[in-house]
């Protein structure tokens, strides 16, 4: 065999096996990328954006130095469970993401819906913030207008109905539209920095950036500082969503873990430049914190010319608009392998792929109607709205850290290989901060903003997430899933239960491929074993097993495993 072929045939069976590895054989199209998947989850995150929105909340919190140093710290706490995330997600390839029943039935069907009800309040957050930014843009213009409640409500329906058309008829371009779109975040991140930087000459002194502290939040200075970083950690809830895509591009062990990593490191950049250019550029921070819109106060203060202000309002507005797709395209995925995996009620309907979009529709639209029925609250009460959408950062980090947990009492020896490996200690280091630092702040997001509180400003996300944890017990225990829920079939569950006499079509059968997938599979993964076997004695036992003692190999020539009987006989 030439070496291009060898070459061929190792990064087939490395790309196929790592799909296989969570009991699937390929059903999306590998229309991903790298660079691709990175521009996607760079583009869902968008944290300078976020940056924008929560700029008066840290100053609440601290004034200035809150303001500076409270996006690092919240970016060092959440990049902690993102290296655990990528690990996993680099083991078990799946577009469930956080979830395997490697830690239980149980924990993963619990982790599951933590996942999913995080992305669907992920969904119908950043859908309303640029219906209420279009708004306020719009009373710009229009001084006496006053847009009310079920009027946000219909920019809302437009956003979203907008984001569902491009995910279910769009599907084949969404690499290249993400790309577009994370392009465009990057290219209005550098111009709002530089904007600010230079627009106006007068800036705030270092001294008062970095080292002034201004408390009124009512909480004392300490726990101040940590409610601070907990809503910090706000913009970090979307670092998984290339996991869920890990069934549409090659090698996900590979590439997976490193767009989890990029993103996340980015985000932090991203984050703190757009902080510091934005307080140097501040004059008044009691303006800042009473607005409705702190983004446009900064603008107006730092840039004297209106049109310019409006101008990067509406690109504002339009980057806001175009992290709608890629959260719907990532709830649909994690929603349509739940319900693959039986998690969901009618878990047949909700987890086909449409033969003529090549997408899971029914899980897409799923997730559209019940953000739609959802945004309906918006029009009732705002509080009730925000206090469920502030619950999406308890149930994203406690996804990430669930299964953290879980491995370490399981013991970090029972992790595959993989690609992203964070090693023996180091790794259990990272699981163990993890743990404890979501389990910290999930406290603390539970937590009012300020004291004394009153009915309006009280927290209520302590009683969203007792509720769905009640509703997940319920549906396990009474609504069945105990019995129908198995989670995705590892590939190392399925091999221990493997015959080393049976043929290698009855392994196939055991792997749940298609006959014509068997073969080729077969044939690869014969080829790769024969050239490891005389590299590494790991793959030289699997490959007696499977080529000599069972003397099954029609898809090799005689000389092949003749001279494979000679090389491993020698050995």
């Amino acid at each position: 065999m030439s070496n291009p072929e060898i070459g061929e045939c190792s990064r087939a069976v490395e790309s196929h096996a790592d799909h296989e590895a969570s009991g699937y054989s390929d059903l999306m199209p590998k229309q991903f990328t790298l660079w691709s998947l990175l521009a996607f989850a760079i583009a869902v995150c968008s944290s300078w954006i976020a940056t924008s929105s929560l700029l008066s909340t840290h100053l609440m919190f601290g004034g200035f130095a809150a303001a500076t140093w409270i996006p690092i710290a919240s970016g060092v706490v959440s990049i902690i469970p993102a290296l655990g995330l990528a690990e996993l997600a680099s083991a078990y390839p799946s577009s469930g993401g956080q979830y395997h029943p490697r830690y239980k039935n149980l924990a993963a069907f619990t982790v599951a819906w933590f996942a999913i009800l995080e992305w669907l309040f992920v969904v119908c957050s950043t859908t309303i913030f640029p219906a209420q930014l279009t708004a306020e843009i719009a009373l710009l213009w229009h001084p006496n207008y006053n847009p009310s409640r079920w009027e946000i409500y219909l920019i809302y329906v437009v956003f979203l109905l907008l984001g569902t058309c491009m995910v279910v008829f769009c599907h084949a371009w969404m690499p290249k539209i993400e790309t577009v779109f994370c392009w465009s975040s990057l290219l209005a991140f550098g111009t709002f920095v530089l904007t600010l930087a230079a627009a106006n000459p007068t800036k705030q002194a270092a001294s008062t950036v970095f080292a002034s502290w201004r408390n009124t939040s009512g909480w004392p200075d300490g726990m101040s500082f940590l409610l601070d970083v907990g809503q910090g950690m706000w913009i970090y809830v979307c670092i998984d969503a290339a996991t869920h895509l890990s069934e549409e591009i090659d090698k996900p062990g590979t590439h997976v873990p490193r767009a989890i990593v990029l993103a996340t490191v980015l985000a932090l950049v991203c984050n703190v430049a757009f902080t510091l250019a934005a307080l140097f550029a501040v004059q008044s921070i009691d303006t800042v914190m009473a607005s409705e819109l702190p983004i446009y106060d900064v603008l107006s203060q730092a840039i004297p010319s209106d049109g310019a202000v409006l101008f990067l309002l509406i690109w504002l507005d339009l980057v806001f608009i175009s992290t709608v797709p890629g959260a719907l395209l990532t709830t649909g995925r994690l929603v349509w392998a739940f319900a693959r995996d039986g998690g969901l009620p009618h878990s047949p309907f909700f987890g086909r792929i449409s033969n003529r979009y090549q997408v899971p529709v029914n899980a897409t639209l799923l997730s559209t109607a019940f953000c739609l029925l959802f945004g309906l609250i918006y029009i009732g009460s705002t509080v009730a709205f925000n206090t469920f959408i502030s619950s999406a950062i308890v149930f994203a980090f406690l996804s990430y850290a669930v299964p953290q947990g879980l491995l370490l009492l399981a013991g970090r020896d029972t992790l595959p290989e993989r690609y992203f490996d964070l090693g023996d200690t180091f790794g259990m280091c990272i699981n163990v901060i993890s743990v404890v630092f979501v389990f910290v702040f999930s406290i603390l997001f539970c937590f009012p903003f300020s004291v004394p509180t009153s009915v309006t400003s009280m927290n209520y996300v302590s009683v969203v997430s007792v509720a769905a944890s009640l509703l997940i017990a319920a549906s396990w225990l009474g609504g069945g899933k105990k019995q129908s829920f198995t989670g995705p079939v590892m590939l190392g569950n399925i091999l221990q239960g493997i015959d080393p006499g049976q043929t290698l079509d009855e392994m196939a059968r055991r792997l749940y491929l298609t006959p014509r997938l068997a073969n080729r599979m077969i044939r690869r993964v014969l080829e790769i074993v024969l050239i490891y076997s005389v590299r590494t004695s790991k793959w030289e036992g699997l490959y007696h097993v499977l080529f000599v003692k069972s003397h099954v190999s029609p898809y090799c020539s005689q000389a092949e495993n003749a001279d494979c009987r000679s090389t491993v006989e020698s050995k």
